[in-house]
């Protein structure tokens, strides 16, 4: 059987910040479209639905809305690359995006978003990444469904603290370009994975299907689909017992790719896979970017059955 999988993880060489507007906590809702995190939002004034996509540090605006926002074409601005390794140059523009109570002026990259508004089936306004929150702990709540972005101290803790359980574990995690990665263990071995939100479904590297071939039952192959709709045939299957400390990831659909230096030139010595977005929905989870610090809750201590 032959599955069709979408990534919208993509590696930009460039990126602007310009301001910030400054909260305590902000809670944002979301909702699933496929297995894609979508938020409410603003870009320029203009509502619309965002994208919310770990597996990229910064804004991508829908070609089709970029209305009467000036265009820099200057390729020292823009320019990212596919999942399948393929550069692209676009124009960039500097526009204003709000999120409930988070407000900055960033610089986006425009890209034409109509492969992923057809797959999900769903109006796209923009994909908002992971480096428009690296300056606060953003927690992915997949039990309630909501993205909190707390604000911090000088010394990385929370301005508002919360009346809630610990975590069930707390571990350092780094940055593979702007990618947060942490350490796992599978088969008596250490795997280091990227959090990508945009991932579809879990990644490792193809080598670890050759040399454990004898772990893996029923092995079938996938259609993987870039941004741009390029098409990639790949080995996927059930991977089960990947562990995080005591923690282990619940058993998901994985797939096994050839080259994972072409997900945007990871290094596969560096990277050796990534936990898609059936990972952030089993768990509630926070990355203190300041402490550099992952943090993981499990179902029965946020009192959810």
């Amino acid at each position: 059987m032959k599955h069709r999988l979408f990534f919208l993880g993509i590696f930009f060489s460039h990126y602007v910040v310009l301001s910030y507007a400054k909260f305590d906590l902000i809670e944002i809702p979301y909702w699933t479209a496929g297995k894609t995190m979508v938020i409410e939002g603003m870009v320029n004034g203009k509502a619309g639905d965002l994208i919310f996509d770990t597996g990229i540090p910064k804004m991508l605006l829908n070609q089709k809305h970029v209305g009467n926002s000036e265009v820099f074409k200057n390729k020292e601005f823009a320019g990212f690359q596919s999942i399948n390794g393929a550069n692209h140059n676009g124009g960039m523009s500097l526009v204003l995006l709000q999120i409930r109570g988070f407000s900055k002026k960033v610089g986006a990259d425009i890209v034409d978003l109509g492969t992923v508004e057809e797959h999900k089936g769903i109006n796209i306004l923009a994909i908002v990444g992971i480096d428009l929150f690296k300056k606060y702990e953003l927690e992915i709540d997949g039990f309630s469904k909501v993205i909190r972005l707390y604000r911090l101290s000088k010394k990385g803790n929370r301005i508002v603290q919360e009346k809630t359980s610990l975590p069930s574990l707390t571990i350092p995690f780094d940055n593979k370009g702007h990618l947060p990665c942490i350490s796992t263990q599978w088969n008596g071995r250490t795997l280091r994975l990227g959090l990508d939100t945009g991932a579809e479904a879990h990644v490792l590297n193809h080598d670890i299907y050759e040399t454990s071939k004898d772990r893996f039952d029923e092995v079938h192959t996938v259609c993987m689909v870039d941004l741009n709709g390029k098409p990639s045939k790949v080995l996927a299957t059930e991977v089960d017992g990947i562990k995080i400390g005591y923690i282990e990831v619940p058993s998901t659909e994985t797939l096994f790719m050839p080259n994972i230096t072409d997900y945007g030139g990871l290094s596969s010595k560096k990277v050796q896979g990534l936990l898609g977005f059936a990972f952030f929905q089993h768990f509630r989870m926070a990355l203190n970017f300041k402490k550099k610090e992952f943090s993981l809750w499990k179902r029965e201590l946020v009192g959810l059955q």
